[in-house]
């Protein structure tokens, strides 16, 4: 199921389990797993990979907010 969908990358859920799908599809182990892990996830990648990529932390943003009101 579509939770939240911008610029191509889409958050999706499977029962219980959450995933972040890119553009083309393809989806990272990493970015696969509980609510919790999810966010965990794209957190670490906003400090630690995305800091300077605004494109990045708006889509970050935006689905930790998503996955935070579910």
């Amino acid at each position: 199921m579509l939770i939240s969908k911008i610029n191509g990358f889409k958050l999706c859920r499977e029962g219980e389990e959450f995933y972040v799908k890119m553009p083309d599809n393809t989806t990272m182990v990493n970015l696969c797993g509980s609510k919790k892990e999810v966010i965990d996830e794209l957190k670490r990648w906003k400090k630690e990979i995305d800091s300077n990529n605004p494109f990045m932390l708006k889509i970050e943003n935006i689905f930790i907010e998503a996955l935070a009101a579910i």
